[in-house]
């Protein structure tokens, strides 16, 4: 039987980077080369296919159909070489890595790193923070954990727990800026660049003033800046979680659902690896324990609202009891 040549593996293990990653540059860095070795690396495939692979614009690249389909082709290949060649490194397989939000980080895992360790005292785990939903190579134990909407449908993905907004503030802050929330002024109302006051106040406030307060890219920055008396923060309850104390109370007794959830994602073929099925467990029970705070919570606060939260309600009151 005569074998058709192939080409090489080097190239192909660039190619799927780049691809993956959607980026010479964080390919480069990913491998540990230069962008001009990425670039002749995928030069080198293209030529040995007879046809582009990328449409190059400057800096920016986009995979064309013909590299979608290679792409998707050689996933189940690289994959079942990976597990050939790491089949006997059980040092790689029980170390994990969990990449999420610095805000998840620090309401969320760190205050249960020592149930972790007394869980999983073999296993080695390393946190770490990114902002963007990351793109890892095929059969590494790596868990992304993000909040927001539905993540990308190539991923395993499973929803930990779902949250809802409230806006919070120091009590001074509360008594300078008045019960009305229509009537706050807008340089106190400090934002989140993924979280808007537009979901609250189309429900709870319509009148609230358009916001001009310090703006943040992470929640836990936003619940610090309310906690130095900067303003007002809406808020997901589940940032307010976590062990230390804070000045924070409700400065209005509304809250809505919000339209993100916080999710544990992982490559498909990562899912069977060992350190991985032990993350995803922990995160579950995290998530467990999340929902039994929440409906603590919610046992609170029936002396004022016996109605149940729904989707379809624009607003239900917050017992103060609830404030941290």
């Amino acid at each position: 039987m005569i074998r058709m040549r192939l080409p090489p593996l080097f190239s192909l293990q660039v190619f799927e980077a780049a691809a993956r990653l959607g980026n010479f540059s964080r390919a480069a860095r990913e491998l540990h080369l230069t962008q001009s070795a990425v670039s002749r690396q995928i030069q080198v495939l293209e030529d040995w296919c007879g046809q582009s692979l990328f449409q190059r614009s400057g800096p920016r690249i986009q995979l064309l159909p013909e590299g979608a389909a290679l792409l998707q082709r050689m996933e189940p290949p690289l994959s079942a070489l990976h597990s050939a060649v790491y089949a006997h490194s059980e040092t790689a397989r029980m170390s994990l890595t969990i990449n999420t939000l610095p805000s998840i980080a620090q309401t969320l895992l760190i205050p249960a790193l020592s149930e972790f360790y007394c869980r999983y005292p073999t296993l080695e785990l390393t946190l770490h923070t990114e902002y963007g939903l990351i793109q890892p190579p095929p059969q590494l134990a790596v868990i992304a954990v993000r909040h927001g909407l539905q993540p990308p449908i190539n991923l395993h993905a499973e929803k930990l727990f779902g949250d809802e907004l409230q806006p919070f503030a120091r009590a001074d802050v509360i008594a300078a800026a008045g019960s009305d929330p229509n009537q706050w002024p807008a340089e106190l109302l400090l934002q989140h660049t993924q979280s808007p006051w537009t979901l609250w106040a189309s429900r709870c406030a319509p009148e609230l003033p358009m916001p001009r307060g310090v703006r943040f890219n992470d929640a836990a920055l936003v619940r610090e800046a309310a906690e130095a008396g900067l303003g007002i923060a809406l808020l997901r309850h589940s940032i307010l979680n976590g062990s230390r104390e804070s000045p924070l109370i409700p400065a209005s007794a509304l809250r809505v659902y919000s339209e993100q959830s916080t999710y544990a994602t992982c490559r498909r073929d990562s899912l069977a690896l060992p350190a991985v099925q032990l993350g995803l467990q922990w995160l579950r029970s995290l998530a467990n324990a999340h929902a039994e705070g929440a409906c603590s919570a919610a046992a609170l606060s029936r002396d004022l609202s016996a109605v149940p939260l729904s989707r379809d309600l624009s607003a239900v009151p917050l017992s103060r009891d609830l404030s941290p």
